[in-house]
């Protein structure tokens, strides 16, 4: 026995009175034209068809997007420390979450120092160069005198040239060369010292001025740590981290059926700024049986959110699959008989049966692989 359900009887109904409408098209077509070969009927394609059941077979897209909930990550960071030596904390003027400016003051101290220690060295510092006064007078003063023998014995060796005249000036050339080789070498040594206490004391008062630490660029403060003001920090100790604002990633935990691949694209919804960004998956979970995970997403350009928004709402969004330029139906216009699918075909103005082979689908869109041809006309359910 053959039996039909509801909805079967519903379609078959619904199919008859769909035929009957087109017999009395054709019917009045025929009183028109007498040409036999004329079609009983085509519905052309600003027709919505008949009861606005008919679809055209037709070249489009089918795709499929997944999407997860994510949120902006600041990937790259530096500790920032304090290495100021004797330094008593008065304040550290940043929170969680500011952004800061490079050369902005991250945090202020007074140092802790000695005046007397300043004064000795400042005094060393002319005792060396009165020093090289003194002795460069003295190694100079020897210079001169190495010339002048030199000078003397050349004028002799010109009015008498002798054998014991020129040795006599051989050793006097030799002496000259000896004092202007340590002349030099007193200058280098003694300005070389003098140059050291000079940085050495620049150094000194620039660190007992230097009470301040700056951002070294832009970027975001994270975590800041708790430090007693008033309190004498040990150099080295960590003040906050700063990430880098321009290097900004985007996580989500969401990898529905491995829709969000290594390196497909996707579209970065904000909602707190109503914007869409696009980016590109950078790594993703494990292809081989496991579908969820946690996806970073490098974004193609800047994002411009607030910081203080930086963990609201995110959507991203992928592509799991996309086809172009393929044969398209509403997926309401393709039926299922037993795992076999087929379409009613409107062709030489009646209703047919088609079995057709599908291929990749979305909710609203079904791709026909065969058994249909563009410009053909199908039914709706």
């Amino acid at each position: 026995m053959w039996s039909l359900s509801n909805s079967n009887i519903r379609r078959m109904t619904r199919i008859v009175l769909v035929c009957l409408l087109l017999l009395s098209f054709t019917g009045c077509y025929r009183q028109d034209n007498d040409a036999a070969d004329v079609p009983l009927w085509t519905p052309a394609p600003s027709d919505n068809g008949v009861g606005g059941n008919i679809a055209e077979v037709s070249y489009g897209s089918v795709s499929r997007t997944v999407s997860g909930e994510g949120r902006l990550t600041y990937s790259t960071w530096e500790d920032i420390t304090c290495d100021l030596a004797n330094a008593r904390l008065v304040s550290i003027n940043v929170k969680r979450g500011d952004t800061v400016k490079k050369g902005d003051i991250i945090a202020e101290f007074t140092i802790e120092h000695n005046q007397s220690d300043l004064v000795s060295m400042v005094s060393e510092l002319e005792i060396l160069e009165k020093q090289f006064r003194t002795n460069l007078s003295s190694y100079q003063s020897m210079v001169d005198a190495a010339k002048a023998s030199v000078n003397s014995l050349k004028e002799q060796y010109a009015a008498s040239p002798t054998d014991k005249l020129k040795t006599q000036l051989a050793k006097a050339e030799i002496n000259l060369k000896k004092a202007q080789a340590s002349l030099e070498f007193f200058e280098y040594d003694s300005l070389r010292m003098i140059e050291r206490q000079k940085k050495a004391i620049e150094k000194y008062e620039e660190r007992i001025s230097n009470n301040k630490i700056l951002a070294p660029f832009d970027g975001i403060v994270g975590s800041v740590e708790y430090l007693p003001v008033g309190n004498i920090v040990k150099p080295g100790s960590a003040i906050c981290s700063l990430y880098y604002r321009d290097k900004v990633w985007i996580t989500t935990n969401s990898d529905i059926s491995n829709g969000m691949r290594y390196n497909s694209p996707v579209t970065i919804e904000v909602s707190v700024i109503n914007k869409k960004y696009t980016g590109r998956v950078i790594t993703a979970p494990d292809l081989f049986g496991q579908t969820t995970g946690r996806v970073v997403i490098i974004p193609d350009e800047d994002i411009d959110i607030d910081p203080g928004d930086r963990l609201k709402r995110i959507t991203v969004k992928a592509d799991r699959f996309r086809l172009d330029n393929v044969l398209v139906l509403p997926s309401r216009a393709v039926q299922n008989e037993e795992g076999k699918r087929y379409v009613y075909l409107f062709e030489d103005g009646i209703m047919k049966k088609r079995y057709v082979t599908v291929g990749m689908s979305s909710l609203d869109t079904v791709q026909i692989l065969d058994g249909l041809t563009a410009g053909q006309y199908v039914a709706v359910d």
